[in-house]
C-alpha cells in the first residue's frame, strides 16, 4: 500500500528501512529495490568485487542483488535524493519478526549471522549492524537481506553491533535458554532487544559463573553502567585497537555458546495433541483426505495455518502449495514444528502467534512492523480444531471470527467443532456454557 511519501502511484518506501543510512529499501509494484547513496554504493561495489555477495548467494546465506539501470526509473531521484546504486532483490513470501520466532528460528537466525561476519571479516569487511530484522526466513530457512550492512573494516576497528547483537539475539536467547521464560512477549515489547542489564537482573547466579555468559552480559551490564557516567572511560574503552585474529575468536566464542543453547521447554499441553486426540483412525484419515482434496484445488501459493499444532496439517499443505505460514500461540509446538519442518519440508515457516491478539502494527509511526492482517491476505487458510478455542477462551463471535477470516484469507477450510467433542467439555470445564 502507497504511503504519503509515495512519489508515483506504485513507488513508495518500505516504512521498515528508514533507519538504514546509507541505503533506503523501495517498493515499486511488486519490486523490491534497494537505492544506494553515493557512499552505500562504494561500499557495496567493494562488497560485490571481492567475491564475498557472491559466495554469500550462492550458499543461500543472502538474498540476490541484480543491478538496475538508474534511467529507467525516473521517478526515482525524487523519492530518494543522492540515489547513485539501485539493485533488486526478489519478493519474499512472508516477512516475519523475531518476537514471532520459536527457540531454534531465532538460534538459526544468530547462527547465521555471526558465520556471515566471520565470512566478511576473512575478506577485510565487516557488519554495521546487528539488527534481527535483517534476517528473514523463506520456509524454514534463514536468509540475510540487508546488504547495505556491510562495509568495508580497517584493521583494529571494533566491532560497533557487538552491543546490538547481544541484545537481538544472544539475549533473548539465555532469557529462555537460562531462566525458562520465553522471550517472545519481551522482544514484542521492545523491538530493540533486551538489555543486558535486565537480562543481568534475572539470570541465576550459576549462568553468572559461566565465562561466557559473565563476559558477554554480567560484564557488558556493569561496563554500559560504568560508560554511561564517565566519557572517557568510553572513549579509552571505543579506542582500544581490536586485530582481526582477536575479532574473529570473539566471534567464534559467540558462535560456540548460542550452539550449545536449548530451550528448557520440550512439553506442553498440546505438543502430544497430534498423537492424542479425540479422533479415531478412520476419521483422522477422512480429514486428512478432506484437506489434501482442499489443497489440491485451490492451487494455492501461501496457505496460512492457523492453530497449527505440531504442524501435520502444515506438512499436507505443503505438499501442495509453495509457502506455508505455520501459527501457534504455544512456542514449544511452534518449535516442534519448526524441527520437523528443516527437513521434510522445508517451504514451512512456523510463527508464535496468538490468534486472539496477534502481532499488531507497531514500531516508529505504527509503521515500522507490519501487523499480521497487513501481511495478508493468504490465498488459503486452515482452521482445523481452533474455532472453539476462539469462541470459548476468547469469547469471540462467531461472525466476527469469519469477518476476520475474509480480510486474511481469500478462500479456506474451517472445521466445526460441536459441544460434545471432548476437547470442547474440557474448555468448559471451568466456565458456564452460554455459547450457543
Amino acid at each position: 500500500m502507497a504511503n504519503d511519501t509515495s512519489i508515483a502511484l506504485d513507488l513508495w518506501f518500505e516504512p521498515g528501512s528508514f533507519r538504514e543510512g546509507d541505503s533506503r529499501v523501495v517498493r515499486l509494484g511488486d519490486r523490491v529495490l534497494r537505492c544506494f547513496n553515493a557512499h552505500g554504493g562504494a561500499e557495496f561495489q567493494a562488497a560485490t568485487e571481492s567475491g564475498l555477495l557472491r559466495e554469500l548467494v550462492e550458499k543461500g546465506y543472502t538474498v540476490a542483488s541484480d543491478p538496475v539501470n538508474l534511467a529507467d526509473l525516473p521517478d526515482l531521484p525524487a523519492l530518494v535524493p543522492g540515489v547513485q546504486l539501485v539493485v533488486e532483490h526478489p519478493v519474499l513470501p512472508f516477512i516475519s519478526y523475531p518476537y514471532e520466532w520459536p527457540f531454534d528460528m531465532l538460534k538459526a537466525a544468530a547462527l547465521l549471522h555471526l558465520e556471515i561476519l566471520q565470512m566478511a571479516l576473512q575478506r577485510g569487511f565487516i557488519l554495521k549492524d546487528s539488527s534481527g530484522y535483517n534476517i528473514q526466513f523463506v520456509g524454514s530457512r534463514p536468509m540475510f537481506i540487508d546488504v547495505g550492512s556491510f562495509e568495508r573494516w580497517p584493521e583494529g576497528a571494533s566491532w560497533v553491533a557487538y552491543a546490538q547483537f547481544c541484545r537481538m539475539f544472544l539475549n533473548p536467547l539465555l532469557l529462555e535458554a537460562s531462566v525458562g521464560i520465553p522471550y517472545q512477549p519481551w522482544l514484542r515489547s521492545s523491538l530493540e532487544g533486551i538489555s543486558p542489564e535486565l537480562l543481568n537482573r534475572v539470570l541465576p547466579l550459576r549462568s553468572k559463573l559461566s565465562r561466557s555468559i559473565f563476559m558477554n552480559v554480567v560484564l557488558q551490564s556493569w561496563l554500559n553502567r560504568r560508560f554511561a557516567a564517565s566519557d572517557a572511560l568510553k572513549k579509552m574503552a571505543t579506542s582500544r585497537p581490536l586485530d582481526r585474529k582477536n575479532l574473529l575468536r570473539l566471534v567464534g566464542d559467540l558462535y560456540r555458546l548460542i550452539e550449545n543453547l536449548k530451550s528448557p521447554y520440550s512439553r506442553s499441553e498440546w505438543a502430544e495433541y497430534e498423537r492424542q486426540n479425540t479422533y479415531n483412525l478412520p476419521d483422522r484419515e477422512r480429514k486428512e483426505r478432506f484437506v489434501a482434496q482442499a489443497m489440491m484445488r485451490s492451487e494455492s501459493r501461501i496457505v496460512w495455518d492457523l492453530g497449527c499444532n505440531t504442524g501435520g496439517y502444515s506438512r499436507i499443505a505443503a505438499r501442495y502449495s509453495k509457502w506455508v505460514i505455520a501459527m501457534d500461540n504455544d512456542h514449544v509446538v511452534a518449535n516442534l514444528t519448526y524441527q520437523r519442518s528443516r527437513g521434510d519440508t522445508p517451504n514451512i515457516t512456523p510463527l508464535v502467534m496468538d490468534l486472539l491478539n496477534p502481532s499488531p502494527s507497531q514500531g516508529w509511526g505504527q509503521r515500522e512492523r507490519f501487523g499480521l492482517e497487513q501481511r495478508g491476505p493468504a490465498d488459503f487458510v486452515l482452521c482445523l480444531a481452533l474455532i472453539h478455542h476462539l469462541a470459548i477462551t476468547g469469547n469471540v463471535p462467531f461472525d466476527q471470527f469469519f469477518a476476520w477470516l475474509g480480510r486474511i484469507a481469500r478462500a479456506g477450510v474451517i472445521e466445526f467443532v460441536p459441544k460434545d467433542d471432548p476437547m470442547v467439555g474440557q474448555l468448559l470445564r471451568w466456565r458456564t456454557d452460554i455459547y450457543h
